[in-house]
């Protein structure tokens, strides 16, 4: 039986590695990307998934097994929220064509090239439809991770 305590072990655990990751970061080595030492600890977990017993593998476990949507309904709402009490009007007045035409367009043919360099540049021999799938994966940025970064390294958008 699921236990309340095995569930939400692992989400207080990856907050508190997040927290003591991003303090780390700003404090001792701001020169090193956020992204790629998150990449690394979620590798370093994943390949641990299973080798390690404990309140933290099952609680991992019970998170594979979750509904994306429900994910999704948890998180989103925080985000954007979080994010929307940060805008600034006239600066979204001042570039609201400038993203549109990146956000539109813009993204529409960094999915199209990097789909025509995966189909030439990847050794699977895909067909036109994967790699353009690929593309559209790969193309767009994360905006919410893009303003953390900003944020953390000090950089002011004007």
């Amino acid at each position: 039986m699921m236990n309340a305590v095995e569930v939400l072990s692992f989400l207080f655990f990856a907050l508190f590695i997040g927290v003591i990751t991003t303090y780390s970061l700003s404090r001792f080595i701001p020169s090193l990307p956020y992204t790629v030492v998150v990449f690394l600890i979620g590798a370093f977990f994943s390949l641990s998934y299973g080798n390690v017993n404990g309140t933290i593998n099952n609680s991992l476990f019970l998170w594979y097994a979750i509904d994306p949507e429900l994910i999704l309904f948890i998180f989103l709402p925080a985000l954007l929220f979080g994010e929307s009490m940060g805008l600034n009007f006239y600066q979204i007045r001042c570039t609201i064509g400038a993203s549109a035409l990146l956000a539109g367009p813009g993204a529409l043919f960094g999915a199209f090239c990097i789909g025509v360099l995966s189909k030439f540049c990847l050794p699977f021999n895909w067909s036109w439809s994967l790699s353009l799938i690929l593309g559209a994966i790969l193309c767009p940025t994360d905006p919410v991770g893009t303003r953390f970064y900003f944020r953390l390294q000090s950089i002011i958008i004007n």
